[in-house]
């Protein structure tokens, strides 16, 4: 784990007399709203005396603002009050209604995917310019839900260079954080510190919760607030911090949830956190949301898809009375396949002999179970060129060109072609055949093209643990051959 935020220079220390003590004379300290004297002068302070100590100017509902050590004012909010201009939601609101956002960071130890209401706009533009967005999400008893990952996963839009999301999960101990940093174009920085989740309970403020406000734009120093933001990117710096997973696609999900860090569905103990329990009752006061946190578009919703029945016998052979069928488009995001020899392997070593062409085969049982993952036939055209046989539809040779696939940190375009004389989708790519080994699991997850790639892929190395997690999802064997796929 990374060490405890440094203190402040020197210099920014020494300036703390002329700053305060020109100003007060003495050190002073919040009594509510009153300021009380203490008769030891500020100078007498050692520096970790002065690092926690905050310093009241005075209250403005609802924020009430505060010196720190290095004499600008913080500002405090505080929804015990009930103002709705408490909620960490109304800050969010007019923080980000400008739009001039360039980058996005937070930890939060508790999230649901209903709390992102006020972020999608300034997340979908990110995404657009593959801008910074890093978030570290606590699955604090593997509470968590995957569909909610999933969401913000889509929303995000990893895989992409510049965005980095990352499951904190420990044994015995909570991932507790509730930090958001903000950049802007200008350079300025703003952050809040406080204690409400990214949680529709949280950011409504149904909870009572507090926080302090950051702004480099009222004087606030840089150096704070750079800290806050290094913080949260420390996690994802070599090596990854133990206990955080970090979620470069979506296919990491099915390992996290069979591994108990996410959750399938809610338990008690993550609705009360999520504010969905009604524990309190009797004749105790029930609080309401000071703010309503706006829906999720229904694109953001439908990124979650769930898993239809599997139909037909282990591997796509016929069932007794039918074969393979369909399924309805779009309802199959990631393809899953074992790689064999003939995917990986490049023919004959003898001296003087060619290579064999960098092709990975896809059965035509796994394209015709589910053909709209592919595009097919509707985005393959035909070889004006080609002499070869034809299948017993007519077809002959048929080529979708140049697809984008994101592989690593890069993007390659790759040759799917259908060969009517062997009877199989092949897809060519030195990139792809490179990428793997016998045994490996393919993973090929299908995008939506607006980050300009139509597939991310992913190859999982035999005997790592996610390798048999997502083995037993290739649940379709192919006549003739040792290969397995799967989708999910």
């Amino acid at each position: 784990m990374s060490p405890g935020p440094k203190l402040p220079p020197s210099g920014l220390l020494s300036d703390i007399p002329a700053k305060l003590a020109s100003k007060h004379g003495h050190d002073s300290v919040a009594t509510g709203a009153k300021r009380t004297n203490l008769p030891i002068p500020l100078t007498q302070h050692s520096p970790t005396e002065v690092l926690p100590r905050l310093f009241v100017l005075h209250r403005s509902s609802p924020a009430t603002e505060f010196i720190n050590h290095w004499g600008t004012a913080l500002r405090y909010i505080d929804s015990g009050d009930r103002d709705p201009a408490s909620a960490l939601g109304s800050w969010f609101q007019s923080l980000l209604q400008v739009g001039d956002v360039s980058a996005v960071r937070w930890q939060t130890g508790f999230f649901t995917a209903d709390g992102l209401g006020h972020l999608v706009p300034t997340l979908d533009r990110l995404r657009s310019v593959d801008g910074t967005v890093n978030a570290v999400i606590g699955s604090n008893n593997g509470d968590t839900l995957t569909s909610d990952i999933e969401r913000v996963t889509a929303l995000i839009g990893v895989p992409r260079t510049n965005a980095r999301l990352g499951i904190a999960s420990f044994s015995g101990a909570f991932f507790h954080p509730k930090v958001y940093h903000f950049s802007r174009s200008d350079g300025s920085q703003a952050a809040y510190v406080g204690s409400a989740n990214l949680t529709s309970a949280g950011v409504g403020s149904l909870h009572v919760e507090a926080g302090v406000l950051l702004d480099t734009r009222v004087g606030d120093p840089p150096q704070a607030l750079q800290q806050i933001a290094d913080s949260i990117d420390r996690w994802f710096r070599a090596p990854i911090s133990a206990g955080l997973t970090e979620v470069g696609s979506a296919l990491v999900l099915p390992h996290l949830q069979a591994t108990g860090i996410l959750a399938a569905q809610a338990t008690h103990r993550s609705q009360n956190h999520a504010g969905a329990s009604g524990i309190i009752g009797g004749t105790r006061p029930r609080l309401q949301p000071l703010i309503v946190v706006p829906p999720l578009p229904s694109a953001v919703l439908s990124a979650v898809v769930p898993t239809p029945p599997v139909t037909g016998g282990r591997g796509g052979q016929p069932a007794p009375g039918g074969t393979p069928s369909a399924v309805q488009a779009s309802a199959r995001r990631t393809f899953m396949m074992t790689l064999q020899k003939t995917d990986v392997g490049v023919g004959q070593t003898t001296r003087g002999t060619s290579r064999r062409s960098p092709e990975i085969f896809v059965p035509l049982v796994a394209r015709d179970l589910d053909p709209d993952f592919w595009g097919w036939p509707t985005r393959f055209i035909a070889d004006p060129n080609w002499t070869g046989p034809r299948d017993g539809d007519g077809l002959g040779k048929l080529d979708r060109p140049s697809v984008q696939v994101r592989l690593g940190g890069s993007t390659i375009p790759v040759h799917f072609w259908y060969n009517p004389d062997k009877r199989d989708l092949r897809l060519r790519s030195e990139h792809l055949r490179s990428a793997g080994s016998v045994g490996d699991i393919l993973c090929l997850e299908r995008s939506d093209g607006t980050l300009g790639f139509d597939y991310a892929v992913e190859v999982i190395g035999a005997g790592s643990p996610r390798h048999a997690t997502l083995l037993g999802q290739c649940n379709h064997t192919v006549r003739n051959s040792r290969k397995l796929f799967g989708y999910i």
